[in-house]
């Protein structure tokens, strides 16, 4: 698959801690290598939505929107302030 980020993912990227954006380098490998959204392990879809998903890394939320054969990073949150996101 595809992967994109939103620049506001970014911005919430290099202001995490180390350990996550460790944990994002691996998921991100992870979704290139996968051929659907499915394949990747732990990933939820977001209840009422038919193509926003969520992941956890640690305390952390990653929230991405996944098309055809694409997956756009949006959100990179602690599990607190991520409530108020959505």
């Amino acid at each position: 698959m595809k992967v994109t980020c939103s620049k506001q993912f970014t911005r919430y990227a290099i202001a995490a801690p180390k350990e996550i954006r460790h944990g994002l380098k691996i998921i991100y490998a992870e979704f290139e290598k996968a051929k659907k959204v499915g394949d990747v392990k732990g990933v939820a879809r977001l209840v009422g939505y038919t193509k926003y998903y969520r992941m956890n890394i640690q305390h952390y939320r990653l929230g991405f929107e996944c098309t055809d054969e694409t997956v756009h990073f949006l959100s990179l949150l602690h599990r607190k302030e991520n409530q108020l996101f959505y």
